[in-house]
């Protein structure tokens, strides 16, 4: 799952600003949905970060062929201004977390040894980032 330097592979798409990658993680940066969907047929990402500003089709319209193609790709949604409807529906879509703010080197460091299995998401302090942790549940239609 991870690189063989046993870092972790993220993909980040629609986001306003992007950390750069270091040891412990590689960062990739796509710059549009297709772009996106391009690179996962390439290779696998530990885990995809989802931002509201996919500049050629809708955030929700990637995700859906994401989970349609690759049902096990692990992804997060990172958003200033969710709505409670938009939550639900990055909760029916599987997202691992929804995150108000792009995460900088540090919280993503955190959450590569969490991926990794070092420490767990809830020592990451939803209320220290900004951040809400979402369950996965089964993905419904919406």
């Amino acid at each position: 799952m991870c690189s063989s330097n046993g870092s972790i592979s993220l993909l980040a798409v629609g986001l306003p600003d992007t950390p750069t990658a270091t040891e412990q993680f590689d960062l990739r940066v796509a710059t549009s949905g297709r772009q996106a969907l391009a690179m996962l047929r390439l290779m696998y990402f530990d885990l995809l970060l989802a931002g509201d500003q996919v500049p050629d089709m809708s955030v929700w319209s990637m995700i859906r062929t994401i989970r349609m193609c690759w049902p096990q790709q692990r992804w997060a949604l990172v958003a200033s201004h969710i709505t409670p409807r938009e939550e639900i529906v990055a909760r029916s879509l599987g997202a691992l977390m929804v995150i108000e703010s792009v995460p900088n080197c540090s919280r993503l460091h955190q959450l590569a040894a969490s991926l990794l299995g070092r420490q767990t998401p809830a020592t990451l302090g939803p209320v220290e980032i900004g951040t809400r942790w979402i369950d996965p549940v089964k993905t419904v239609e919406v």
